[in-house]
């Protein structure tokens, strides 16, 4: 487990990275996800995420941390169903509305998470 967590890690830095450098790109693509197969998709990619990560934290240097974000990704993929198309297409027109500055402030969220959890799981491989 602790392996797919540093991989998900990683895939978070990469991810903040084309936030912060192509916030376009990165929108583009969650907007493959902006249909009722897409959000189920989504939904199973963050509860798979949130299960790993929890996993990982009983051999993590920051176990209660990593549990903490865990728990918090598979909340969020529980809920992802519930929102909906309609209401996940205004969030996302709405944080392309807030422009580039806001859209590569959470690239930089994601890039700081994702080298959380690297630096967590680094070294227990």
């Amino acid at each position: 487990m602790t392996l797919i967590a540093l991989v998900v890690g990683w895939f978070m830095v990469v991810a903040g990275v084309v936030g912060i450098v192509a916030p376009g790109a990165l929108l583009a693509v969650g907007r493959h996800f902006l249909t009722p197969f897409g959000l189920s998709a989504a939904a199973a990619i963050r509860i798979a995420i949130g299960i790993v990560l929890m996993q990982a934290a009983s051999t993590s240097r920051s176990r209660s941390a990593l549990r903490a974000v865990g728990f918090f990704v598979l909340l969020a993929g529980v809920i992802t169903p519930f929102i909906g198309v309609e209401r996940s297409r205004a969030m996302v027109e709405w944080w392309w509305a807030q422009g580039p500055a806001f859209m590569r402030a959470w690239g930089v969220v994601a890039l700081a998470a994702g080298a959380f959890v690297v630096h967590a799981v680094r070294g227990r491989v």
